[in-house]
């Protein structure tokens, strides 16, 4: 559909004056402007959020989808992720 996606994209962690690179990969990186972790899990946890809001603050990126493809319905295993540090 004509879309940048980057998928399993490297993301750097800048501490102070020390570069770790590709510390982290987001699977899925849209147009600059969504990060979409997926997953397959049977219960979610709430670590995956703070993964995703943490990949959030390290791309600057401000919105954020996390995807549980373990749902009788697709749209239950969506949940929206904002950084308000952006």
């Amino acid at each position: 559909m004509g879309y940048q996606v980057d998928r399993q994209k490297p993301i750097d962690i800048i501490y102070e004056s020390i570069k770790i690179e590709k510390s982290f990969r987001a699977d899925l990186i849209l147009e600059n402007l969504v990060l979409i972790e997926l997953k397959s899990v049977e219960t979610v946890i709430n670590k995956f959020r703070k993964i995703t809001l943490t990949y959030l603050k390290l791309t600057k990126i401000k919105f954020g989808l996390r995807i549980n493809f373990n749902e009788e319905v697709l749209k239950d295993g969506i949940t929206r992720i904002v950084n308000n540090h952006y």
